[in-house]
């Protein structure tokens, strides 16, 4: 459902099926019968409050600004036979990176949409923590090596290799 919020002084106009959204996710926002419908919070719970709130305008966030955003990131593999391939189910990514046999890290396609190309991963989802998330399990795979620069690279990641010491 597309919920649209008017800002007017910067604060936020709060229409009824943006209100009818928040009550349903989080039983502590109510209307004041004061001022008629708007956010409050009782002021218990310390650091339960805390993270109740902070989950709260991250919610509201994502539901207002970012509807319909996709975050991608690539990842770039280095290294001479290193190879990623998506299994035909499109659920496993099998990745040849010199270890005996080869890694297969299960893809959920219901929050992620992965592409392989030559020596590129792009992966595409609307959770911009999931799609670092698993950026990161793969990179864990092969971190990038300080003095060969064999792994996984961010795409445009800048890193400075160490010098080989000679005797």
């Amino acid at each position: 459902m597309a919920v649209n919020v008017v800002k007017d002084n910067d604060m936020p106009e709060i229409n009824a099926p943006l209100l009818q959204e928040i009550r349903a996710r989080f039983a502590h926002v109510e209307a004041c019968p004061f001022a008629g419908p708007r956010i409050f919070f009782e002021n218990a719970g310390g650091d339960m409050f805390q993270d109740k709130f902070n989950k709260f305008f991250s919610l509201l966030e994502d539901i207002n600004f970012n509807n319909n955003k996709t975050y991608k990131l690539s990842l770039s593999l280095k290294g001479a036979g290193y190879t990623a391939t998506i299994s035909d189910c499109k659920t496993f990514l099998n990745l040849n990176i010199g270890f005996s046999n080869p890694v297969l890290i299960h893809i959920p396609t219901d929050k992620l949409k992965v592409s392989c190309e030559k020596n590129l991963i792009t992966v595409e989802g609307m959770d911009k923590v999931f799609v670092g998330d698993f950026i990161a399990k793969i990179r864990k795979v092969k971190t990038p090596d300080a003095y060969k620069g064999k792994g996984f690279w961010l795409r445009n990641e800048i890193r400075p290799l160490k010098e080989i010491k000679k005797l």
